[in-house]
C-alpha cells in the first residue's frame, strides 16, 4: 500500500475503510476484543499511517541481513510477476535500478521510522534468531504483548520448531546485492547481537 500519490482525504478515507474490513473481520469471528496480527513488508508508509491513526498500535521488526533479504526479494519479484503476466521484469527498461532503489529507500524508511518510535511500540528480532528458535522467539513477543501462552500453544510451538530443523525450503534464491545498505546492515548487526530479542534504542546516521 502506498500513500505517495494520494491526498490528505483520500490517505483518510484508506485509513477508514481498512478500518471497516479489520473490525467487520472481528466481529464476524466474534474477536471484537482481541489484538489484530498485520503483516506489512511492503511500504514503512503503511505503518506510519496506521500509527497516526492508532497511536496505541505496536510494531514487531523482524529483520535480515540485506543480502539475504534483497535476493529474497529479488527472487520473489521475478517469479511473481512472471507467474501473473508471463514477463520477465528485468528485460523492461529501468525496472532493476527502480527495484533496486524502492528496496533501499524502504531500508531507510524502516530505520527512521523504527528510531522514532517510543520503546514500548516497537520490537526489534532478527530474522535468524525467529527461523532457529521459533518458540523462544513467539513467547518472548506474546508475552511483550501480555498475551499467555497456554500449555497446548507452548507445546504446538516446541513441536514447529522441531520441524523446523528439518524442513526443505523447496527454492533457492539467486545473489542479488545493493550498494548503499551499510547502515543498515549494522541495524541487523544489532539485532543479532542482542542477548534477547527487546525493544531495543537505535539511532540511525546523522
Amino acid at each position: 500500500m502506498s500513500f505517495v500519490n494520494v491526498t490528505a482525504s483520500e490517505t483518510r478515507r484508506l485509513q477508514r475503510v481498512f478500518e471497516d474490513v479489520v473490525n467487520k473481520s472481528k466481529y464476524l469471528n466474534g474477536a471484537m476484543e482481541k489484538p489484530v496480527l498485520l503483516k506489512e513488508n511492503e511500504s514503512v508508509e503503511f505503518y506510519e499511517a496506521l500509527y497516526e491513526r492508532q497511536p496505541d498500535a505496536r510494531f514487531i521488526f523482524v529483520v535480515r541481513d540485506p543480502d539475504l533479504s534483497i535476493s529474497s526479494y529479488q527472487s520473489l519479484s521475478l517469479n511473481s510477476t512472471h507467474a501473473k503476466t508471463g514477463i520477465d521484469p528485468t528485460a523492461l527498461a529501468g525496472w532493476q535500478e527502480a527495484n533496486n532503489l524502492f528496496r533501499l529507500e524502504e531500508c531507510k524508511k524502516m530505520m527512521v521510522f523504527y528510531e522514532k518510535l517510543p520503546k514500548n511500540r516497537k520490537f526489534l528480532v532478527a530474522y535468524e534468531r525467529f527461523v532457529e528458535d521459533i518458540e523462544g522467539t513467539t513467547t518472548a513477543i506474546l508475552n511483550w504483548l501480555d498475551l499467555p501462552v497456554n500449555p497446548d500453544f507452548a507445546r504446538y510451538l516446541s513441536e514447529l520448531g522441531q520441524r523446523q530443523i528439518t524442513r526443505e525450503k523447496g527454492y533457492k534464491n539467486e545473489p542479488h546485492r545493493i550498494d548503499g545498505l551499510d547502515r543498515y546492515k549494522e541495524f541487523v548487526r544489532v539485532a543479532n547481537s542482542a542477548s534477547a530479542i527487546m525493544p531495543l534504542e537505535w539511532k540511525t546516521a546523522k
